[in-house]
């Protein structure tokens, strides 16, 4: 039952979202058509939402995690700040983060000004591929350094990151929006 309650805030702010974008979708009727008439059209609604995420929340959740991951090891295991491979281990993850977010923001960056199929296929690819790498540094990293294998609770921890993404990608996949503004 915890397993499930940790998810009520994210869908709580999702669903809060969703009533704000439905509510200004009927609020601005007026929005302008593409090009060549396509509605709807542009960086706006929940495509405006993926790209603010990208340039703001992203960036500060991801420090914000890797912060209080580190800090919550080294309270419960203060054997840790003497141990030169978990000095080695905060490097590779701060390391890590700072790759993800350069990726993030340049993904942002490029769905904003680049009207184009390949800025599509570079956020579905981010969405993706920041998995893949993240938990396959820290997955590496663990098993250089300390010889062990990923527990439970860092399996568990992988639930939300992959629910997000898919929801993400699935946005990408079916959204008119993006169809129209990216001509797919």
């Amino acid at each position: 039952m915890e397993f499930l309650l940790q998810f009520v805030p994210l869908i709580l702010m999702i669903t809060i979202i969703w009533l704000v974008i439905r509510w200004q979708r009927n609020k601005v009727k007026s929005e302008p058509p593409g090009p060549n008439g396509e509605h709807p059209y542009g960086v706006r609604g929940w495509l405006g939402l993926f790209v603010f995420i990208a340039f703001t929340f992203g960036p500060l959740l991801t420090i914000g995690t890797v912060f209080k991951g580190l800090s919550d090891a080294e309270t419960q295991n203060p054997g840790l700040l003497a141990s030169d491979e978990w000095q080695l281990y905060k490097i590779v993850s701060w390391a890590s983060v700072v790759i993800l977010i350069v990726w993030q923001v340049w993904m942002g960056y490029t769905l904003k000004i680049r009207l184009e199929p390949r800025s599509v296929f570079i956020a579905k690819f981010f969405l993706a591929g920041s998995l893949v790498f993240s938990g396959g540094v820290d997955l590496i990293a663990i098993f250089v350094l300390f010889h062990a294998g990923p527990g439970s609770e860092y399996l568990l921890g992988l639930v939300k990151p992959i629910l997000v993404s898919a929801i993400w990608f699935t946005y990408f996949s079916r959204s008119e929006r993006v169809k129209n503004t990216y001509r797919l």
